[in-house]
């Protein structure tokens, strides 16, 4: 297996390479991890936003390939809104956040 995918690779139910740095970063090394604040997510799209438009005004096939997934993310956000259940229920059911 390529060392670049045996990274992302866990024994079910076991923790993943993300949980186990994120682990050894707060306890071994004290570092606090935040999330990253709503304001800030929606100031990074409006920024993508201008971008991909300036780049769809003189670029066709950046465009063309833009759009087309743009509609399919529509499908995919409309589908998965409605039938994957709320991540946070669960994860705050049984780890509520102190």
């Amino acid at each position: 297996m390529p060392a670049r995918e045996a990274e992302h690779t866990r024994a079910p139910g076991g923790p993943g390479r993300l949980e186990l740095n994120l682990k050894e970063l707060r306890e071994k090394h004290k570092v606090q991890i935040g999330r990253t604040p709503n304001d800030i997510l929606i100031g990074m799209l409006k920024a993508w936003d201008k971008i991909a438009q300036q780049e769809a005004d003189k670029n066709p096939f950046f465009k063309k390939v833009y759009d087309s997934q743009r509609r399919w993310a529509a499908d995919v956000v409309t589908s998965r809104r409605t039938v994957h259940p709320s991540y946070e229920v669960g994860a705050d059911y049984y780890w509520p956040q102190k």
